[in-house]
């Protein structure tokens, strides 16, 4: 991986209809690295009105990123453009939403808001950012074995367990990943 796959549909049988679109996203070990985006969504031919979709940031619901799409006519396209870089994000289960916001002469709401989910972020054991899990990001941890946050020798990366100490765990955590290609976007 990453395998990308673009997929079209042809919605016009629902010409008239609100269409919800979602997203199903599924990973073979059911986790994330971090660095994980979500990518694009193309619309074509539709007559839309102004419309804001938000994208909200996992742990305080506050917006990443907010695209206004304005009036479109049939056969026009535009295309929404979402990333979500997972870099700072704390280890966790996320979920991701978008909304729209109402707009003027709306009835139907119940579509304006999207969350899928749940999408777990874990931590990226590459200490040295090579590409690969290997003897010199266990050195990277165990260099620092016993050191806790707010002292000079802290490094939140080594801290793959996010508990404020380097420990047993944290060695153990890089250790079960030795050996293991790290890709990030």
């Amino acid at each position: 991986w990453p395998v990308w796959t673009t997929m079209t549909f042809d919605l016009s049988q629902y010409a008239g209809e609100d269409v919800l679109l979602g997203f199903r996203y599924m990973t073979d070990l059911g986790h994330l690295e971090q660095g994980w985006y979500l990518d694009n969504v193309t619309i074509n031919g539709a007559t839309i009105p102004n419309q804001a979709f938000e994208q909200l940031n996992p742990p305080t619901l506050t917006a990443i990123e907010t695209i206004t799409v304005y009036t479109m006519s049939p056969g026009t396209q535009t295309t929404l453009i979402f990333s979500w870089n997972t870099s700072n994000t704390r280890s966790g289960c996320y979920s991701i939403s978008a909304a729209a916001s109402v707009v003027r002469g709306e009835n139907e709401t119940m579509d304006n808001i999207f969350v899928n989910g749940p999408v777990e972020i874990k931590m990226n054991p590459d200490m040295d950012d090579d590409g690969d899990v290997d003897i010199f990001d266990v050195v990277v941890v165990t260099s620092i074995y016993g050191c806790q946050e707010g002292e000079p020798c802290w490094n939140p990366r080594a801290d793959l367990v996010e508990d404020g100490i380097i420990n047993i765990y944290d060695v153990v955590y890089i250790a079960s990943n030795y050996g293991q290609t790290i890709i990030t976007p």
